[in-house]
């Protein structure tokens, strides 16, 4: 969330359909941790400068500012439409450092939270599919990653989130990252298998894709 400079992968096939349940309350601070953490770091200090601090972010947005932006997302920022307003509410209020509350929980399979995950921390230079457009990360920095659909196929989760740990090449290290959320990203590449390019893994081991990371 608060991302700036970066084009958004929005794939237009996913469709996030949560399920809502009005007997959980949930917290600001653990829809922060849920939602946010992974890119902007468990104590707000983010990882600049791809990732803002949030520490002092009432100095710089208005509640409304903050609530608008979590509903439409914008550049890197992926969209948070499908948590609730009281959901939004919370967190716009634990991050102006109050004791918050929603009386509503946004409910999101492992493939939703997979995309979301994707689109915060691999669409700046990796294609999910090979129609997608150009990630303005791979024309900036001169980089051609391998297209992730079909990755699937010739990785397993371990040693997916070993690439995602070591970072190899000019891949940087994700091991930030739980196990969890890992999984979740593996998950949702796994629906996009139908998508796969047509080149495969032995392909890439041989080099046709250069320095890509998942060799």
């Amino acid at each position: 969330m608060l991302l700036y400079g970066f084009t958004v992968y929005k794939p237009a096939e996913v469709q996030n359909i949560p399920n809502q349940d009005t007997a959980t309350v949930i917290t600001g601070a653990a829809l922060f941790q849920k939602n946010c953490a992974v890119c902007h770091g468990v104590d707000l200090s983010g990882h600049p400068p791809a990732f803002p601090s949030l520490k002092e972010v009432k100095t710089r947005m208005t509640r409304t500012q903050i609530a608008d932006l979590l509903k439409t997302g914008r550049n890197n920022m992926p969209s948070f439409s499908y948590l609730s307003d009281a959901e939004r509410q919370a967190l716009t209020g634990f991050l102006y450092g109050e004791k918050t509350e929603s009386r509503v929980q946004t409910q999101l399979t492992p493939e939703e939270q997979g995309r979301n995950l994707f689109v915060a921390n691999c669409a700046r230079c990796h294609k999910a599919k090979p129609g997608d457009p150009q990630p303005s990360g791979q024309s900036r920095m001169g980089m051609r990653p391998p297209v992730l659909a079909g990755v699937t196929r010739y990785l397993d989760i371990p040693r997916f989130e070993a690439v995602l740990n070591m970072g190899p090449c000019y891949m940087p290290s994700f091991a930030f990252l739980s196990h969890r959320e890992k999984s979740n990203i593996y998950f949702w590449l796994k629906t996009l298998v139908k998508d796969a390019p047509r080149y495969n893994g032995m392909m890439r081991r041989r080099g046709n894709m250069g320095c890509g990371g998942f060799r």
